[in-house]
């Protein structure tokens, strides 16, 4: 959600953008296993439509999110959902790294997240 208050502005900023990233120390590289079998470079709109879209498919899958009364969590679902956490955070800490004077001017920004 908060991602939609800066999309446009993410789009629009080419420099800061550019690449997916919070800041010089954090460049954030997509790989998914599938299409990039090796971690790549893109800038930030590309990486988080890729990551909603990849994380959006694997709350789909019943193999990894069970559906059905009873059934069981796969072996590896603690690990996969950490993956998906680390990568939204990603995206968190890009829009307050690059974005955060754009939250604040909308008044959206989370003072208490700040302190």
């Amino acid at each position: 959600m908060i991602y939609g208050t800066v999309s446009e502005d993410c789009l629009e900023c080419k420099a800061s953008c550019k690449i997916m990233s919070a800041g010089a120390k954090y460049e954030y590289l997509w790989q998914d296993g599938v299409q990039y079998k090796k971690p790549t470079k893109m800038s930030a709109p590309e990486y988080i439509d890729k990551l909603l879209t990849w994380a959006g498919e694997q709350i789909a899958d019943p193999a990894l999110f069970p559906v059905e009364p009873g059934a069981r969590f796969p072996h590896g679902f603690m690990k996969q959902v950490k993956v998906m956490y680390k990568r939204m955070f990603r995206v968190y800490a890009h829009i307050y790294h690059v974005h955060f004077d754009k939250i604040k001017s909308l008044g959206a920004n989370a003072f208490h997240l700040l302190h």
